[in-house]
C-alpha cells in the first residue's frame, strides 16, 4: 500500500480533514493508497469546530490526535501535501520532488462556518487527487 501525507502546522484541522477524505475516497475508489496526517508543530488535541464540520457529514474524527511530523519519515511517503507548512528548499531534491503546497488557509481559529468552507475546499481537491492517482495506476 502507498501512503501519502497530509502536513499542516498543528495537524488539528487541515490535514486531519485532509487524511480523513483521502481515506474515505480511496477506499471508494478502490486504490492502492492510505493517507496519514501529521504536523510541524502539533496542537493538544483536534479543534472541536472541525470534529464537528466532519460529523455533520457523518465522518467522526473523535478517535484521532495530533502527531508530529517527522522528517525522517519522509521517504515513506509517495507524495506529501503540505498546507504552507514546510518549506521545499529544506530538503534533499528527491524530498523536494515529493512534496505538493495546497494553498488552503489554516480558518482554525475561524468561526464554524470559514472551517466548512476549508472542509468543502479539501474535500474537491481530495477527489481531484483521487482521480489523479486512478488515473495512474490504470496506466
Amino acid at each position: 500500500m502507498k501512503k501519502i501525507l497530509f502536513v499542516c502546522a498543528e495537524n488539528a484541522n487541515r490535514s486531519q480533514i485532509a487524511e480523513a477524505f483521502f481515506n474515505l475516497y480511496a477506499q471508494k475508489e478502490k486504490i492502492n493508497f492510505i493517507a496519514e496526517s501529521a504536523g510541524t508543530f502539533p496542537g493538544s488535541k483536534i479543534n472541536p469546530n472541525t470534529l464537528e464540520v466532519m460529523e455533520e457529514i457523518d465522518i467522526s474524527l473523535s478517535e484521532k490526535h495530533p502527531k508530529k511530523f517527522l522528517p525522517e519519515d519522509i521517504g515513506k511517503y509517495e507524495e506529501i501535501i503540505s498546507f504552507g507548512c514546510l518549506a521545499k528548499n529544506t530538503f534533499e531534491q528527491s524530498i523536494q520532488d515529493k512534496i505538493v503546497q495546497w494553498k488552503i488557509d489554516d480558518t482554525s481559529r475561524e468561526d464554524i462556518d470559514q472551517i466548512r468552507k476549508t472542509r468543502d475546499m479539501i474535500e474537491k481537491k481530495i477527489v481531484q487527487l483521487i482521480e489523479e492517482l486512478r488515473k495512474q495506476e490504470v496506466c
